[in-house]
């Protein structure tokens, strides 16, 4: 959940992550396998931040639309973990996800029968 929260701080807060990481260290609070794993997260942030505008503009606008449902989505599940806890907002997201597919699946059928609910109403009509 933090590491999100860090994703979305400006380049110029990163040395504060960097100072934070470096304090809980020295305090005993983050082990130094820990410390590396969020070293190497805010390292990693610094160097592919000027490479998402040139991949966002080479995308196709459907997939920038699936990719913002998706960053929709997990926003959605970070602001319940926040509120709700892990496993509650866990079992909250399948039963979610059950809805999206069953609700997906229901419109399958649904369109699929329209060719011959309209036939029918052509054969009722002409009568």
């Amino acid at each position: 959940m933090l590491r999100t929260l860090v994703a979305f701080l400006p380049d110029s807060m990163m040395v504060l992550v960097i100072m934070i990481v470096g304090l809980c260290l020295i305090v005993g609070v983050l082990s130094p396998r820990k410390a590396k794993q969020w070293l190497g997260y805010v390292v990693l942030l610094l160097i592919t931040a000027p490479f998402y505008d040139v991949v966002l503009d080479m995308m196709p606008r459907w997939l920038l639309l699936a990719l913002l449902v998706i960053a929709a989505w997990m926003l959605f599940r970070f602001i319940a973990e926040a509120v709700l806890g892990r496993a509650a907002a866990a079992h909250m997201m399948g039963i979610l996800a059950a809805d999206v597919v069953r609700g997906t699946f229901r419109l399958i059928l649904i369109l699929a029968a329209m060719p011959f609910r309209l036939v029918r109403y052509a054969f009722r009509a002409a009568r």
